[in-house]
């Protein structure tokens, strides 16, 4: 598990994979409003940008958000055919999460679930959008709080133990600085 600024990090720094992305630890239960509607309750997770481009999942209909930012929503096929009856009328649709309204731009193709087996998100929400969905929590500035999934796709010829190995050296390295940045922090001068 690594903090949203470890990921960022690591994803700069890692060269032994073709793509590294992120996915919040828990399955969320959101209280939503879709197009005005009554609240009902969605299930979903916060993913970096290239979640679904790193997975090689493509869309059924529409586009996925090429961003970790930005108001948008991608919702699962199955939410998709039980809230939606697979109209394509979806894309476009505002959907309204406590004071923030998100834009449906896609539908995950169909038996894509993610990355997490027995855990069917209804829909996935750009990382950036944390505070703004989840209000009162702030995952996303805090550099201390453990709550993203990292994984990612091995380049080409490119060995498991390789990779293993760059993102254990990887990870050691920020700790280190973290550790060096809260001595820093730490440092109490004479008066």
């Amino acid at each position: 598990l690594l903090s949203y600024a470890e990921f960022g990090q690591l994803r700069e720094r890692a060269a032994s994979v073709s793509g590294l992305c992120a996915s919040g630890l828990t399955l969320e239960r959101w209280q939503v409003r879709v197009s005005g509607g009554a609240q009902e309750e969605a299930r979903g997770r916060m993913v970096s940008g290239n979640y679904f481009a790193v997975l090689g999942v493509t869309p059924a209909i529409g586009h996925f958000f090429a961003d970790d930012q930005g108001p948008y929503a991608v919702i699962s096929y199955d939410y998709w055919q039980r809230r939606f009856g697979g109209s394509p009328a979806v894309l476009g649709m505002p959907v309204r999460f406590h004071q923030t309204t998100l834009t449906v731009t896609g539908v995950a193709r169909r038996g894509f679930r993610g990355e997490t087996v027995g855990q069917n998100p209804d829909m996935w929400l750009p990382l950036r959008m944390q505070p703004l969905v989840m209000p009162g929590t702030d995952e996303l500035n805090n550099d201390i709080v453990m709550w993203l999934h990292v994984f990612g796709r091995r380049k080409p010829g490119v060995t498991v133990a390789h990779v293993q190995a760059e993102m254990s050296a990887l990870f050691r390295h920020l700790l280190e600085e973290k550790k060096s940045e809260l001595n820093q922090r730490l440092i109490v001068r004479p008066a």
